[in-house]
């Protein structure tokens, strides 16, 4: 029997599922005898823990769901005895029963006790893992595991990660009143505020009405329309500014647009990511290219034409100008390698990930992944320290994947519900 108490339930779910316990001679609290056929099915949402489980008790085989806590007591602590949910409960599994617990019907739970079913080692195991302070527990052991088994884990997470952006894209295509295309111009708009000012990139292209942003787009307008809008041409006297701030009084005459308060951040800001630089790279891309997401979804190609795009040059003014009226020496105007790589990887793939979920055509899904594995791994540092343990992912799927693997998973120690996590434990002596 041991003393020490499992950290979570997650410990003895971990335990549950995969039979880390001596089976041989099971009884519940009451002396009934118990048999297990099959555990269940693990249960991620809300209700019993485990689904399915077929159990003998007694002379009776039951099929229904198994709940697992610590104590027994734990019962009425997560207010299960209100709850007819759990009223199909055949099995509570307990480390220790300090509670008789009944259902709402009045009959007692069986119940089985795993305090003294399982060894001291097991415990300490997975303990080792959980309450580790290292930011991956299994730095040690992951290079060490079958290859197939750490790339599979890795590609759920990668897709995970993509399922988990969409949720950001579902209220901007509410928004934008289920219009994919104009899904696509906040959403590209968002990205090019490159972490800071991603919110006032999408505040920008979301006050445009749609009827102006197509005639811009149309008339290649957009560079005055946006920069106008953005508040950022208010003082400036050079020439060009001046020419700019004229054609947007004009607009806005033109098409009543009123003034926006917009809030940009600049403090520890590189200079090619200064709003006003990416304004204008943006309204390069997408003048004429209103329609650009229906486009692409037609053209059936994995992204050649939009990586192509998405090397659009502003006016030769912007090679001089990080931001309007503020002269500087010689740089390219044109997007960076690594700015494209990002926006194909968290902005592009993603919407077409989004589009494959909400039509439920799955082959969108797929190119969603394709385009991720025909790019190259990010190179920052989250990923770096994954090479220290032998982990080099080899396209961006993959480095997508370790981000998630540790943000979501390893950080937060969810080694028992992780493939690489559980194989590791399972085969440790």
């Amino acid at each position: 029997m041991s003393d020490t108490y499992p950290a979570n339930e997650s410990v003895l779910h971990f335990i549950w599922k995969n039979r880390l316990f001596n089976p041989l001679g099971l009884r519940s609290t009451t002396g009934t005898s118990i048999f297990i056929e099959d555990p269940g099915i693990y249960n991620r949402d809300s209700g019993p823990d485990f689904s399915s489980s077929k159990i003998r008790i007694g002379k009776m085989m039951w099929i229904g769901n198994t709940e697992i806590h610590i104590r027994s007591s734990d019962w009425n602590l997560h207010n299960h005895q209100n709850d007819t949910a759990y009223d199909s409960v055949v099995l509570h599994v307990v480390w220790e029963e300090d509670l008789v617990i009944y259902r709402s019907d009045g009959s007692r739970i069986p119940t089985l006790e795993l305090r003294t079913l399982v060894e001291p080692h097991q415990l300490e195991k997975q303990h080792g893992f959980i309450l580790s302070p290292e930011p991956i527990p299994c730095k040690d052991q992951i290079v060490h595991i079958d290859p197939l088994i750490r790339l599979d884990m890795i590609s759920r997470c990668a897709i995970e990660r993509l399922e988990k952006r969409c949720e950001q894209i579902r209220p901007i295509f509410q928004k934008a009143q289920f219009d994919w295309d104009a899904t696509c111009w906040i959403w590209t708009a968002r990205h090019f505020g490159f972490g800071i000012n991603n919110d006032a990139f999408e505040q920008l292209a979301s006050i445009i009405p749609r009827r102006v942003f197509l005639r811009c787009s149309m008339e290649k307008q957009l560079e005055p329309l946006l920069l106008g809008l953005s508040g950022l041409l208010r003082g400036v006297r050079d020439s060009y500014s001046k020419e700019l701030r004229n054609q947007f009084e004009f607009l806005q005459r033109k098409y009543q647009l009123a003034d926006y308060p917009m809030h940009w951040k600049l403090m520890r800001t590189r200079p090619y990511n200064f709003p006003g630089f990416r304004i204008a790279q943006l309204a390069a891309i997408f003048n004429g290219n209103y329609n650009m997401f229906t486009r692409f979804i037609r053209s059936g190609n994995t992204g050649e034409w939009i990586n192509t795009l998405f090397r659009a040059e502003p006016g030769k003014y912007w090679r001089t100008h990080y931001r309007p009226g503020k002269v500087t020496d010689a740089h390219t105007n044109q997007l960076g390698s690594q700015s494209r790589m990002g926006l194909m990887i968290n902005c592009l793939s993603t919407l077409v990930f989004f589009y494959g979920q909400e039509t439920g055509l799955s082959e969108f899904k797929d190119l969603a992944l394709q385009l991720q594995e025909n790019i190259r791994p990010e190179d920052n540092r989250k990923i770096r320290g994954w090479d220290k343990f032998g982990i080099k992912p080899s396209n961006a799927l993959e480095s997508q994947g370790l981000l998630q693997l540790l943000d979501y998973h390893c950080t937060k120690k969810l080694c028992l519900n992780c493939k690489i996590g559980t194989h590791i434990l399972r085969n440790l002596g």
